[in-house]
């Protein structure tokens, strides 16, 4: 028996447990300030995704980063890590470093129910979250 099936738990949600605990490996003051209750698993899972932009720049802000996360609600916290990841983006064109373009993606988020991820690459560097705020209706209203 899989762990997955031992625990009840979905393959997706698996899979986020275990890309999180891999991420939290590199992340010392991440998973300091987990452990302690300072942040919260949704604060750690943005820090991580953030982590995955760029894990050597990610090491030296590790300490901004994490206080943002004490202070700031999630969704705040998602704005400041795009906001870092784009300032990344921008640093290492200027240098001339495409290789990170490549690692971008778009997402799309539905969450107007269950969540729903659509994801693809994208050929310059952008971060963009679209939400929904009802589903959309067809044009006779349902």
């Amino acid at each position: 028996m899989s762990w997955p099936a031992e625990f009840k738990i979905s393959w997706g949600t698996a899979r986020a447990a275990a890309r999180l605990a891999r991420a939290l490996d590199e992340m010392p003051e991440t998973r300091h300030a987990l452990k302690a209750g300072d942040v919260s698993l949704s604060a750690a899972r943005v820090l991580a995704a953030a982590h995955d932009a760029d894990p050597g720049a990610f090491g030296r802000s590790e300490g901004e980063l994490v206080e943002a996360a004490r202070i700031h609600r999630v969704g705040d916290l998602q704005r400041v890590a795009a906001y870092w990841c784009e300032t990344l983006d921008r640093e290492h064109a200027m240098r001339g470093e495409d290789r990170f373009q490549a690692r971008r993606r778009l997402a799309a988020h539905d969450s107007s129910g269950p969540q729903v991820h659509h994801r693809r690459d994208v050929e310059k560097p952008q971060s963009v979250i679209i939400t929904l705020d009802e589903p959309p209706r067809r044009p006779d209203g349902r």
